[in-house]
């Protein structure tokens, strides 16, 4: 079993008649569980006029954070109800990735419209937001990320890395950019 077409490409030919793709799926809650956008929004302090983006997963070089910060610093100046937020631990292999991310933060003029939350509630995030970005640098073999952002309604932006591009269809279901762009 190959959890994505990524995944299934280089194993197709050894094992033609045993590889099967079978996406990962979210698990109820993301389904199920009504959205609690208003009592979040007030949680972060967020106001209707506020747009938050945001991106989730552990600090790492490899999931792309400091890359996307530096990418939305246009963003950040030109829309001053753009509120930035990452959601996730520091990478246990590269704790420096954490203090990069920090220090680019504080050291930018928008830094009182970046939060870095460190682990949070995969759902309470979610809800809280208005557009999810997953900005992988590797080639990421599925993308649950994502996809638990498509079972919370949010417009996605991902990296073109891996399954991404297949998980999500770009200008359907969101937007695919390049790594380098």
């Amino acid at each position: 079993m190959a959890c994505s077409k990524k995944v299934y490409e280089p194993f197709k030919d050894i094992f033609p008649q045993k590889m099967k793709v079978i996406p990962y799926w979210v698990s109820p809650p993301f389904l199920n569980e009504k959205n609690r956008r208003e009592e979040l929004r007030k949680k972060y302090n967020l106001s209707e006029s506020n747009i938050a983006i945001g991106v989730i997963g552990r600090i790492s070089p490899t999931k792309g954070q400091v890359f996307c910060l530096e990418s939305l610093f246009p963003l950040l100046q030109d829309k001053k109800e753009v509120v930035l937020f990452f959601g996730g631990s520091s990478d246990f292999e590269n704790p420096q990735e954490e203090k990069i991310l920090k220090s680019k933060a504080e050291e930018s003029s928008f830094s009182e419209r970046i939060k870095i939350l460190g682990a949070v509630e995969g759902l309470d995030f979610y809800d809280a937001l208005d557009i999810l970005i997953v900005p992988s640098l590797w080639e990421e073999p599925f993308g649950l990320v994502a996809v638990e952002g498509m079972a919370r309604e949010l417009p996605l932006v991902v990296t073109r890395s891996g399954a991404l591009a297949e998980t999500v269809l770009d200008g359907e279901t969101g937007f695919v950019v390049e790594k380098d762009k």
